[in-house]
């Protein structure tokens, strides 16, 4: 299997570039987004854990998964802003974080618009986007939505985060994007959430 969609994590890259470098946050809860209340559970994943903690940012990830620390704004990861790509033959996770500037803006109907020009993408078809579930999970409010997408003639899942981390007054993302079904997604999140620690 080839890793997935290129195309599409650069577009949702871009995306999370274009509202967070300005913006400060808050994570309210539109009427017109509807946002769902769900549980999430924790799922063991098989074979072992490592830790990445750097920029007083850590979570845990697979054994036998490549990482690369990646610069957001700058050219190198730093405490204001960075990103991590984890990733191996069928998955590819982006962990993103940037400072708020102190403005108010509603993430989930920020999100929720940038994902759908997914859809106007010719290089990019079948786009499916869930409905925003709103979620408290170790103390941290966050949204999550599932993608589904064909590009190159494959089919990828997405299970999309984000959330205000008020100790660091940063906006966290995790992008994990897999050939497998969304069950594996939303596992593969939860590996993350799980262990992520924003100081």
């Amino acid at each position: 299997m080839r890793n997935p969609g290129p195309l599409a994590g650069l577009l949702i890259g871009v995306l999370l570039i274009a509202f967070i470098l300005a913006a400060g946050c808050t994570q309210s809860n539109s009427s017109s987004l509807q946002p769902q209340s769900s549980n999430l559970t924790s799922n063991p994943v098989q074979g072992g854990l490592n830790t990445y903690s750097n920029y007083n940012v850590s979570f845990n990830y697979p054994v036998g998964m490549a990482i690369a620390e990646s610069g957001f704004k700058d050219n190198d990861a730093n405490f204001d802003s960075g990103g991590v790509i984890v990733k191996n033959q069928s998955d590819y996770i982006v962990v993103l974080w940037e400072k708020s500037m102190g403005q108010s803006i509603n993430l989930d109907e920020v999100y929720l618009t940038e994902f759908e020009k997914m859809k106007s993408d010719p290089n990019i078809t079948n786009v499916s986007i869930g409905n925003i579930q709103t979620v408290t999970h170790l103390g941290n409010t966050i949204s999550t939505v599932a993608i589904t997408y064909t590009e190159a003639h494959q089919q990828y899942n997405s299970q999309v985060a984000w959330w205000y981390c008020p100790e660091s007054n940063r906006v966290f993302s995790i992008d994990v994007r897999t050939q497998q079904d969304l069950t594996h997604a939303k596992n593969m999140l939860m590996t993350y959430l799980d262990s992520f620690k924003c100081t």
